[in-house]
């Protein structure tokens, strides 16, 4: 895997699923969404993101950013987030 990308594990509770997707830091959180939303529709689920959807931190609950870029939020490999 190389520099540029991250490699994260993303629970999506209305699907009852978890992600483990590799993303470019250099995107930002909002167009993260749109791409596992597209991940999970390509896979047979219905997820259509909206204004109220959002990425998580799992273990501590925080909301991210959608205008902050993935490498600005301090995520390492193997970091685990939730799309609600």
């Amino acid at each position: 895997m190389s520099d540029d990308t991250i490699m994260l594990s993303v629970f999506v509770p209305a699907e009852g699923k978890t992600l483990e997707v590799r993303t470019p830091r250099g995107i930002k959180a909002a167009v993260l969404i749109k791409d596992l939303a597209e991940i999970i529709n390509r896979r047979g689920g219905e997820f259509i993101p909206d204004a109220s959807t959002v990425l998580c931190v799992r273990k501590s609950g925080e909301i991210l950013n959608p205008d902050t870029f993935i490498d600005d939020i301090g995520l390492i490999n193997g970091s685990e987030l939730f799309l609600i």
